[in-house]
């Protein structure tokens, strides 16, 4: 009687298991905790030198001192200091903000 208790109990959970799993990632949880938490690795506080290309291939601008302000990859956008300027990108939109 024991050992069909322990079954009934392993397969209820198991159910259990399989449907928080397949919520999980039906809804993107776990997706978005596999992007974001364990891949993607921030640029803030980064320093070096910032080149920012056209799709041709031609140099939009270029910063040789700059520090990363902010970043992040799910809105495309970027935050940079550079010799006491600050600039901020997001998209196809570019903006130097004056101290």
């Amino acid at each position: 009687m024991e050992n069909k208790k322990n079954k009934l109990r392993n397969f209820a959970l198991s159910g259990l298991v399989a449907i928080t799993l397949a919520t999980a990632t039906s809804c993107g949880w776990g997706q978005k905790i596999l992007e974001q938490d364990l891949n993607y690795k921030t640029l803030v506080g980064r320093t070096g030198h910032v080149t920012f290309y056209l799709g041709n291939g031609d140099v939009e601008q270029d910063f040789p001192n700059a520090r990363i302000i902010y970043s992040s990859s799910d809105s495309r956008c970027l935050w940079i200091k550079s010799d006491g300027n600050e600039y901020y990108w997001q998209g196809d939109a570019k903006v130097k903000l004056d101290n």
